[in-house]
């Protein structure tokens, strides 16, 4: 099948680099029952219209992965952050549209790149075994993320306050 413009997203992805790898690791081998356990953020520090009325973004996905060997006391942790760059060059697309896309777009794609480049250095920093993670659902993670958040902002107005009146 020939695929044209009418099939396109009004999301493109640019380009990507690894902005940190942090690896911390004695374990040699990864054995079967070794506990696992990852976070993940994503953010979209900028959005700007060009002169041409393209829109560019910016993600950053970050992810930390722990690995706990209890019966050897071992343990790794692998963390990265990723940045991704996006463009739409459809000027009728407003800013958020386009941070919903990056968001959602833009980190799962970010996320399949962080999941291959996981899996790469722990086939290379284990013995045997390798870290595979889990495919996810980015909208409900974002859904997560804007809940957090919401609950988190009173609690911050809250303790501003309660400092305020301590000052006072």
């Amino acid at each position: 099948m020939k695929i044209n413009n009418q099939i396109t997203a009004d999301i493109q992805f640019i380009g990507s680099c690894i902005q940190r790898t942090k690896i911390s690791n004695n374990i040699i081998r990864l054995d079967d029952d070794a506990v696992r356990e990852f976070g993940i953020d994503i953010d979209v520090p900028e959005i700007e219209r060009n002169e041409s009325l393209a829109l560019i973004g910016i993600v950053n996905l970050g992810i930390i992965v722990n690995v706990k060997d209890k019966k050897n006391n071992k343990k790794t942790k692998i963390d990265i952050l990723i940045q991704g760059c996006f463009s739409s060059a459809n000027p009728e697309l407003s800013e958020d549209k386009f941070k919903a896309m990056l968001y959602i777009n833009g980190g799962s794609a970010l996320y399949s790149i962080a999941r291959s480049f996981i899996c790469n250095i722990s086939a290379n920093i284990y013995e045997s075994g390798k870290l595979l993670l889990p495919m996810i659902n980015i909208i409900e993670f974002i859904k997560e993320k804007i809940k957090e958040e919401k609950q988190a902002k009173p609690k911050a107005a809250s303790e501003q306050l309660d400092k305020t009146t301590k000052n006072n």
